[in-house]
């Protein structure tokens, strides 16, 4: 009866966020043509390389690894998983033997938001949420800056993998065993969709992993194993679909893997409460995402309804964060309700039982921020360290690991 009870209540939450995520898809989306096959006018930017690269892959022989796409950049060639779109889409039209010239981008951009909103809820429902207040909460993971990747990204819309690391965290946590076959499988997902998202889902489900050691001051056999199975299923993803697909020399991949343009995107202090996105700031001293040219009038300039701009310096439209009214004022209300019904001495005793997850979220946002500290249109510059530049610059776009903070702070809500 309980299992009964549990599959009813998933079912009627399923056909909730359906319903409300087709509604924001048409009213994002500005109708419903973008889920027509045919129709690829609307694909523009870097998503336009990722709809080629599909072109040659659907077009091209069955080929191992699965992912390699050499007929898309010939002797530079790579993987599809770095040039999109998400291998699940390829993969499903080149097995059906579909047409390559047909899109399924718009359907892919309509299941992000609703996994978005059930995964949400599914959070709020292991954090003791009520069946309202729990598709309530489902509904404040469809951020701003979740809806700004839909006008520049389709492939970094997979925010529900980051969702679902969280809701295998908290499950493992409070429950104290590891899933590892369902995080091996999030891993396999996760490592085909994109490579930010697969790191930033191996943050998140690494924290159970080192409080156990931290709290035991020792490798367990179970945490030993876990840890194995979970690398294992790593080398196993790039070996299925990775393996050589790049055709440079080494030193040429290195080279394009290692840029040295950490710091060339950073996150701003400010991103967290500032609804403009910066498409219109001053484009002379760096990356535009439109050069000097017009900004589209489809576009979302500003995600809320006060007009106001905290200003940005260039890369930050990249680190869009905007959390939104609704959740910046349940943020008051939360701050209130901890200090009305807590003293300073027992607020420090929950900081200092949570040191660890208060070092995690200090570390990813150094990361994330970088050491050109920039604070709306001004930017502290604390040195330029080259190897440091370099090494760190594998994800040159470093701004986008505060996805993890801001819905680390959602859920703490």
């Amino acid at each position: 009866m309980v299992r009964v009870a549990h599959l009813r209540r998933f079912t009627f939450d399923l056909i909730f966020s359906v319903f409300l995520g087709t509604q924001i898809f048409r009213l994002l989306m500005g109708g419903w043509s973008t889920l027509n096959p045919h129709n690829y006018q609307w694909i523009s930017g870097d998503n336009t390389s990722g709809y080629i690269a599909q072109l040659f892959f659907a077009s091209d022989r069955w080929r191992f690894p699965i992912a390699s796409n050499p007929k898309f950049g010939l002797e530079l060639s790579t993987s599809l998983i770095y040039s999109g779109p998400p291998l699940p889409i390829a993969l499903t039209q080149k097995l059906l033997r579909i047409d390559p010239e047909l899109q399924f981008i718009g359907i892919w951009l309509l299941l992000m938001i609703v996994l978005q909103i059930i995964f949400g809820i599914l959070i709020a429902r292991e954090l003791g949420y009520t069946i309202l207040a729990s598709r309530f909460a489902g509904l404040l993971f469809v951020t701003p800056f979740f809806l700004y990747r839909f006008q520049v990204h389709f492939w970094l819309t997979a925010h529900f993998l980051i969702l679902w690391a969280f809701w295998i965290t908290i499950r493992s946590i409070s429950r104290s065993r590891y899933c590892t076959l369902e995080i091996s499988g999030l891993i396999v997902i996760a490592y085909s969709i994109n490579s930010y998202i697969l790191v930033m889902t191996l943050i998140v489900l690494s924290y159970p992993t080192i409080l156990a050691i931290t709290r035991s001051k020792k490798l367990t056999s179970s945490t030993l194993k876990h840890i194995l199975m979970v690398t294992l299923s790593i080398v196993a993803c790039y070996f299925i679909f990775d393996f050589r697909s790049q055709k440079g020399t080494f030193f040429e991949n290195l080279r394009m893997n290692f840029t040295g343009q950490y710091t060339e995107i950073p996150a701003n202090l400010l991103a967290l409460i500032n609804p403009e996105v910066g498409y219109e700031r001053d484009c002379s001293q760096g990356h535009c995402i439109f050069g000097s040219g017009p900004i589209p009038n489809y576009f979302i300039k500003n995600f809320s309804i006060l007009n106001f701009d905290l200003g940005g310096v260039q890369g930050n439209y990249d680190a869009f964060l905007y959390l939104g009214m609704g959740i910046l004022f349940l943020s008051l209300v939360a701050i209130y309700m901890i200090f009305a019904t807590r003293n300073s001495k027992s607020i420090f005793k929950i900081f200092r039982s949570h040191r660890l997850v208060i070092i995690y979220l200090f570390l990813i946002s150094a990361y994330a921020i970088t050491y050109k500290v920039s604070v709306g249109s001004h930017q502290l510059d604390l040195g330029d360290p080259k190897l440091l530049r370099w090494a760190l610059s594998m994800f040159r776009a470093s701004g986008r690991f505060m996805w993890i903070v801001a819905y680390f702070l959602i859920i703490l809500l």
